[in-house]
């Protein structure tokens, strides 16, 4: 069996027997549980603790040990790839829709890969894609609203 999972979970600090996984998104609730209110919190720590060490793949190995610094140089890379050929994004600036139907081709050819089992070229689609949205945030900016809460 094939589990993907966002570990390590976590327990809300907000909402009591709420479980979040690494990203902060909400995996499930004990709170439906008929449980005291002042255990939920101890259910859920728990649960999180049986599934962030029993539930390990091969794949969770492989992909925990895959450097962020690599991706994140391939991705840079891609940019300056990507402004040798089409120019930078202050000589070509694109309305955000452009970036987004862009970034869609990438997608769809990766898709068209991955479904005809060409799983390096689905995967190059998908660092140009991750480029191109790089592009899109240069040009933009980072929203507030994107910032808030993810370095609490």
């Amino acid at each position: 069996m094939n589990y993907k999972l966002n570990r390590p979970w976590r327990v809300s600090e907000d909402q009591p027997g709420v479980i979040l996984d690494a990203i902060g998104f909400p995996v499930c609730s004990v709170s439906i549980l008929p449980v005291p209110i002042h255990d939920l919190n101890s259910l859920a720590e728990f649960i999180v603790a049986l599934v962030n060490t029993s539930i390990v793949t091969e794949e969770d190995e492989r992909m925990d040990q895959r450097n962020l610094t690599d991706v994140h140089q391939a991705i840079m890379q891609e940019r300056v790839h990507q402004d040798q050929k089409f120019g930078t994004v202050g000589q070509h600036p694109h309305e955000i829709p452009s970036w987004i139907y862009i970034m869609g081709n990438a997608l769809d050819r990766s898709n068209g890969n991955w479904i005809n089992g060409i799983e390096d070229l689905a995967i190059e689609e998908i660092l140009q894609a991750t480029a191109v949205g790089f592009a899109c945030l240069q040009q933009y900016g980072i929203p507030e609203s994107a910032r808030r809460g993810k370095n609490e």
